[in-house]
């Protein structure tokens, strides 16, 4: 999918995922394609709910992903702090890595016309 709305989302926000699936059905149109981006490997609820709609469809190219992943820990290596704060909260690589989809997406509409997302579980 290159046209439509991109979500990153898990099990964790999957109600949330269900709520904005249904605001853009009522509120735009049923058919508008939606691509879930996983935030990570707990998906088995919203596998099923990505089932049931013939317009949502989920990222599923690992390697892309891994790609992703490594270039967003990459940049953010070469922050002079981020990387440190970070490991003191605990924060991982997805993190890194949804963090830099939402700037590539806020900085280039081609890649992405949305992204929602919760990172901070």
């Amino acid at each position: 999918m290159t046209d439509g709305l991109y979500v990153l989302a898990n099990d964790v926000v999957y109600d949330q995922l269900v709520a904005i699936l249904n605001s853009i059905e009522v509120n735009i149109h049923r058919d508008f394609p939606v691509c879930v981006v996983p935030y990570d490997d707990r998906l088995d609820r919203v596998r099923e709910e990505v089932q049931k709609r013939d317009n949502v469809s989920l990222f599923e190219d690992a390697g892309a992903i891994a790609e992703w992943e490594a270039f967003a820990t990459d940049i953010w290596k070469a922050h002079p702090t981020a990387m440190q704060h970070w490991q003191e909260k605990g924060i991982t690589g997805s993190t890194a890595w949804a963090c830099t989809v939402a700037f590539v997406a806020s900085t280039d509409l081609s890649i992405a016309s949305f992204i929602w997302m919760q990172i901070f579980w």
